[in-house]
């Protein structure tokens, strides 16, 4: 009876200690809603509303914006991640704002985001994240050597996400199966 006691003892204990490391050990990504794009130059209370009614997207600032981000098996705090590989073409247009499909630049590169996420009592921390910018028109210019013909306007003409990756520090990546397409109003290419 004694050798039982002890043994249903150690279990119990093991069983803690395990529940303890895996609460303040290994985040994990319990839920989160599918990312959306957005006008980063919204409010964040417009980015939610956003992100609630996918819609036009001939705004001016294309973002990703990933709400509802719930991450467990925090102690203080989680650090989360957001990392947007994209590819963005650039196009000359004229003084009418006609774009010249002839006359462009392609710029690949990856945005990433991040913030902290105050832990609550019991061991969640949400938030959302959003991407920041991307290059303008001029910082892509001189990223790739490329300029427009003379009387002509580099615009950013059309934007692919894809390839999205959301994490929490020391825990859990999830690799999201979405591709975000962004075009301009007066978008030339296809």
């Amino acid at each position: 009876m004694r050798k039982r006691l002890i043994l249903l003892a150690l279990v119990t204990i093991a069983g803690l200690t395990a529940a303890a490391v895996a609460w303040a050990g290994f985040p994990n990504i319990l839920r989160y809603k599918d990312p959306v794009l957005v006008d980063g130059a919204t409010s964040s209370s417009a980015l939610r509303v956003a992100a609630t009614t996918a819609g036009a997207t001939s705004f001016g600032d294309p973002r990703v914006f990933v709400d509802g981000i719930v991450v467990v098996g925090v102690k203080e705090g989680v650090t989360s991640r957001l990392t947007a590989p994209y590819e963005a073409i650039y196009v000359c247009v004229d003084p009418n704002h006609v774009p010249d499909p002839d006359h462009q630049t392609k710029l690949v590169r990856t945005l990433t985001t991040s913030a902290e996420f105050p832990a609550a009592r019991n061991g969640r921390a949400e938030g959302s994240l959003l991407t920041p910018p991307l290059p303008s028109p001029e910082e892509a210019a001189a990223a790739t050597g490329f300029a427009c013909p003379a009387g002509e306007q580099l615009v950013l003409d059309r934007v692919v996400f894809s390839n999205l990756v959301l994490s929490a520090d020391g825990g859990e990546t999830i690799a999201l199966d979405v591709v975000l397409v962004w075009t301009a109003a007066n978008g030339s290419t296809g």
